[in-house]
């Protein structure tokens, strides 16, 4: 069947763009393994990720404590940024290849999100709500790195996907 405008085809089938993305994406690199890695990528950096977390908590101590360790924090809150971005992308294309793992990967895209409001509240005036922020990012990071260190290695084949023929 031939593309619409759009790119779309018609009776709610998947988009002739999409469908050769995947086609081309199968010769290259066989989903099983383009699955296996994303996941491995996204362990790596949900680890890191928490490691961050544990600077940041650390660092929060210095400086409600003693007013110190300022440049320690931002290194922390900017490798949490990166962690956490890599990590959305990573489940992001693992739920793509996999048609597993959405809300997942959804949550891991918010926890990216929520990093960038909970810099947005970093300062003494708002510091209150920069602990309750401090709490659901920690939440919502650990959450996603317990369903990536227990998620199943499965991935649906692209090229074995069902087709429904024209009539």
């Amino acid at each position: 069947m031939t593309p619409d405008v759009s790119g779309h085809k018609r009776n709610g089938e998947e988009s002739y763009y999409a469908e050769a993305i995947h086609t081309r994406l199968a010769s290259v690199l066989p989903p099983m393994r383009l699955a296996s890695m994303t996941l491995l990528c996204a362990r790596i950096a949900a680890v890191l990720t928490l490691v961050s977390l544990a600077v940041l908590f650390a660092s929060a101590g210095l400086l409600v404590q003693d007013a110190r360790g300022l440049d320690f924090h931002g290194a922390g809150a900017l490798a949490i940024h990166v962690f956490s971005g890599v990590l959305a992308s990573a489940l992001g294309v693992h739920a793509w290849v996999t048609r597993s793992g959405i809300p997942t990967a959804v949550a891991a895209f918010a926890l990216f999100g929520l990093t960038f409001a909970q810099a947005a509240l970093g300062s003494y005036m708002t510091l209150a709500l920069h602990v309750v922020g401090a709490l659901v990012v920690t939440v919502l990071a650990a959450w996603v790195a317990f369903w990536i260190f227990t998620a199943q290695k499965t991935a649906v084949p692209l090229t074995a996907r069902t087709r429904e023929s024209p009539t």
